[in-house]
């Protein structure tokens, strides 16, 4: 009989990293160095489940306690980890992990443990089954839609796959002498930054992603984890760029920038198009280019390129465990601290472009 057992924060990030490299649902939001950038003023803890002497099951946990309050919430995103590359997905572990994580986070700190299932390309798949029958809660929060592209055909079959009017856009974009090329380092960052800040300054919204914390984590990060930077060049001058995370089977879109001449050049389609050829020669499954963010253009966008064999999936939302209602009133306190810091990080990031 197998013996299951959980070790909580005997890890430094170094360890944790390896770990990492090891499962297949691996994400860049489970790294410790995307954790600490994001989550500033939080503490980062990790659990790790062994079956006998066997890693199977682990998560990163970001933990924030609420000022004069003995309480506070302990948030998993796109986790716990519990598919081990080698092995056929085992429910076992998803099963064990989220019983220690309550145990852990829940019973013994007293904590409202929130986990923020990765991106399901079935529905309500088995790890949402999972987290309700061991008694989380799903939030308000509604799913939204995920769009992933289908890696394993061809590159040849890949293109046929496009929606006409995208593979339209494709062979204009290819007349146009484009070129891409994958840069590294303070290069990389500084180019992909800038032409960042000029889309936002262009389209004049409001930006609540991670992108002011894109220079933390990328350098913080080993170079086996490290995102991938995609730049897109007319004539040698950068009109469009992508960050790609390629973690265990599954690449991640995480952030896109053009400005006007890579508009009018159709530069994001052929620069997509590289990102897809590239993932391909590299073995990876699946490529997940994120939600729309109700945008029309963007789901338009977005569903050519998956395609006819691609999948629209979803993000599933956020699951609650917690036995103490003062938990419950300092988790909300704690997220709404957490928005107004993200919403004045990102103003302060953009008031410097």
């Amino acid at each position: 009989m197998s013996l299951y057992k959980y070790e909580v924060d005997q890890l430094d990030k170094n360890d944790w990293h390896q770990i990492l490299m090891t499962f297949t649902d691996a994400s860049i939001d489970q790294s410790r160095s995307y954790a600490e950038a994001r989550w500033q003023k939080a503490s980062i803890s990790n659990l790790v489940v062994r079956r006998d002497k066997e890693i199977v099951a682990a998560a990163q946990v970001a933990i924030r306690r609420v000022p004069f309050m003995r309480s506070g919430v302990a948030h998993v995103k796109f986790g716990p980890l519990w598919q081990p590359m080698g092995q056929a997905p085992n429910p076992e572990y998803l099963k064990h992990v989220l019983r220690f994580l309550r145990e852990e986070y829940v019973i013994k700190r007293g904590l409202l443990l929130r986990l923020m299932p990765p991106p399901s390309k079935d529905g309500i798949d088995t790890f949402c089954s999972a987290l309700q029958r061991a008694g989380y809660k799903k939030t308000d929060i509604a799913d939204s839609e995920r769009y992933f592209v289908d890696l394993s055909p061809t590159i040849s079959d890949l293109r046929k796959n496009l929606k006409s009017r995208w593979r339209n856009h494709l062979n204009r974009a290819e007349k146009h002498g484009l070129e891409c090329k994958w840069l590294e380092g303070d290069e990389a960052i500084n180019v992909f930054m800038s032409l960042y800040g000029n889309m936002i300054n262009r389209k004049s919204f409001v930006d609540t992603s991670a992108i002011a914390e894109l220079p933390l984590f990328y350098k913080d990060l080993e170079p086996a984890l490290r995102p991938k930077v995609l730049i897109c060049f007319s004539q040698n001058t950068p009109v469009a760029g992508a960050v790609i995370s390629a973690m265990g089977n599954t690449a991640q879109y995480l952030f896109g920038a053009s400005n006007s001449k890579g508009l009018e050049l159709d530069a994001g389609y052929y620069m997509q198009w590289e990102v897809i050829k590239w993932l391909s020669n590299q073995g990876i499954s699946w490529y997940d280019l994120g939600g729309s963010a109700d945008n029309a253009g963007l789901r338009q966008f977005k569903s050519g390129l998956i395609g006819k064999n691609g999948i629209e999936g979803i993000l599933p939302g956020e699951f609650d465990c917690c036995e103490r209602a003062t938990s419950r009133i300092a988790a909300a306190v704690a997220f709404e601290l957490r928005k107004l810091s993200v919403f004045v990080r990102n103003h302060s990031w953009q008031a410097l472009m």
